[in-house]
């Protein structure tokens, strides 16, 4: 009988132990919305401020980007190898994926929603 709890918990007490980077994937960071990030460890007030925190650059898109970029760590992309990725959609219906540690690398791909023989065209933002 302890040869039978004992190898389980061997088999559980030997598994790698890995960490993960927290994905944020809906708005405000929760389903309720508080905009509370309760889990982070990264950004401290130590090492948040003028000399070791900024703008990095900018990523070129096509058009006005309304919708929320979406950041998800460690994505593999085929043929380029896992990054850490910046999703971005924009006004003229494109989707792009930018390596977000790089904003100066093009983007590791980019699609356009646009299709003109459905006549599915962009609209400006004017109108």
């Amino acid at each position: 009988m302890k040869q039978a709890v004992l190898f389980p918990l061997l088999l559980i007490l030997s598994l790698p132990v890995t960490s993960a980077h927290a994905q944020i994937t809906t708005s405000q960071y929760d389903n309720m919305r508080t905009g509370a990030t309760l889990t982070e460890t990264a950004l401290t007030p130590q090492n948040v401020n003028a000399k070791q925190f900024g703008k990095l650059g900018a990523f070129k898109v096509d058009g006005v980007v309304y919708a929320q970029p979406l950041f998800a760590p460690g994505v593999e992309i085929p043929g380029k190898g896992k990054h850490d990725v910046l999703f971005v959609a924009t006004e003229h219906d494109s989707v792009y994926a930018f390596d977000a540690s790089n904003p100066s690398d093009a983007p590791l791909w980019q699609t356009s929603f646009l299709d003109d023989k459905r006549q599915v065209t962009t609209l400006s933002s004017m109108t």
